[in-house]
């Protein structure tokens, strides 16, 4: 197995391996310029990969939200000149298992602020082009993709994450609602 030094047997990988040890590390600087090289050159492109992928998934996103105002703006034209019983059974006719439409006279999302800048920038650009067929009000919301029962929050009903003013306002929403009843 090797050599006995002072009663211990030395172990000595070179025998079954064919490589020494020491000559696994370079022992001059032009060696470790290019290991040194290397691995600058794998920790550049594994932050490249990273940087690309989140840029990918972020385009992908806005492309969806597009495709989002798109189909609303389409539905909201093509059933703004309807009836309500002819809303509904168009909605019904419409809805299959990759796409969910709800029709009522609650909104389905519970916060009337937008979770986040950029839900408020497509509701804005939303509501812009939806104000000609007579829209007074546009909400977006964000859902997994394991939840699309189509059920939401209505107003009255604020988030878990709802801060004081979402609370107020979803207050003040189920007020008038109690008022003025459902219409």
């Amino acid at each position: 197995m090797g050599e006995r030094t002072a009663g211990r047997a030395r172990f000595d990988p070179s025998r079954f391996y064919g490589v020494s040890c020491r000559r696994l590390l370079p022992r001059t600087l032009p060696g470790w310029v290019l290991i040194v090289l290397i691995l600058a050159l794998l920790a550049s492109q594994t932050s490249l990969f990273l940087i690309v992928s989140k840029d990918r998934s972020a385009s992908n996103e806005i492309v969806d939200l597009y495709r989002l105002n798109e189909r609303a703006f389409w539905l909201a034209k093509l059933m703004a000149p309807l009836s309500a019983p002819e809303r509904a059974r168009i909605g019904t006719e419409l809805a299959d298992s990759t796409i969910v439409v709800n029709l009522s006279s609650l909104p389905a999302v519970g916060a009337p602020i937008a979770s986040n800048d950029t839900l408020a920038e497509l509701e804005d650009i939303i509501f812009a082009r939806l104000s000609k067929l007579g829209v007074e009000d546009v909400r977006v919301r964000l859902e997994d993709p394991g939840k699309q029962d189509g059920q939401g929050q209505t107003a009255a009903e604020p988030t878990a994450d709802s801060g004081e003013v979402e609370e107020d306002l979803s207050e003040i929403a189920s007020d008038f609602r109690e008022v003025f009843g459902n219409r």
